[in-house]
């Protein structure tokens, strides 16, 4: 589109961001341009590219925003004790299933998904930024947990990861796959809190560990 903008770039970029992940979810990253992203957005294809610089770098901007406004935040230090732990991993995961249920969050993995296979940077670019914010920080605080023999995780990384999956399992497989339906506060809430105690009974400092098995009924 020819002509100039109402605003600046920089004011309207919320309104681009949300329009660039509909522009790629509707006609596919390969497909989608900075000519139908700068029309939609009522501005000009070089006033997009002074702001963003590529189509790329628009799309890690779309990522960016999608998890800066979302509930996903880093987890809290870690407590004193056990209780606080438990505290601090189930707010985490509450968060991350409410991120996991939002209609956009659910967009932009179904344009990573369709993408991946034919541009893999694509689908490693989304991985660094949901890792950035949500793996590595929660490892840092399982590390933390660790030192404090508040737990006993080995590879607190690969650890975070795990419990990541499990939460998408429940929260963001059946939307990907077209079954939007709601749990609930309660449910979801619920679901999480059983994970979390699996998690810390997975990870339960070694010698509580041992003294677990050794009062199960043989």
């Amino acid at each position: 589109m020819a002509g100039r903008p109402t605003r600046t770039a920089a004011a309207k970029a919320p309104q681009i961001l949300d329009v660039a992940l509909d522009v790629f979810t509707v006609h596919g990253y390969q497909s989608a341009s900075m000519d139908m992203i700068a029309a939609q957005a009522r501005m000009s294809k070089q006033t997009l590219y002074r702001h963003f610089g590529s189509k790329e770098q628009l799309f890690v901007h779309v990522i960016q925003a999608l998890i800066e406004r979302s509930p996903m935040r880093a987890p809290a230090p870690v407590g004193a004790g056990v209780r606080e732990l438990r505290a601090l991993l189930t707010a985490f995961a509450n968060q991350l299933a409410a991120s996991f249920c939002d209609p956009k969050t659910v967009q932009a993995f179904r344009l990573v998904i369709s993408e991946g296979a034919r541009r893999s940077n694509l689908g490693q670019l989304f991985y660094e930024e949901i890792t950035k914010v949500a793996a590595h920080p929660l490892a840092a605080r399982l590390a933390v947990a660790t030192d404090r023999k508040l737990l006993s995780v080995d590879e607190p990384f690969e650890a975070a990861v795990r419990l990541i999956a499990t939460l998408k399992e429940y929260f963001l497989w059946p939307r990907l796959l077209g079954r939007p339906t709601d749990p609930g506060n309660a449910r979801q809430k619920r679901i999480v809190g059983e994970l979390v105690d699996e998690f810390m009974r997975a990870h339960a400092p070694r010698r509580k560990r041992n003294a677990i098995h050794r009062g199960k009924p043989k």
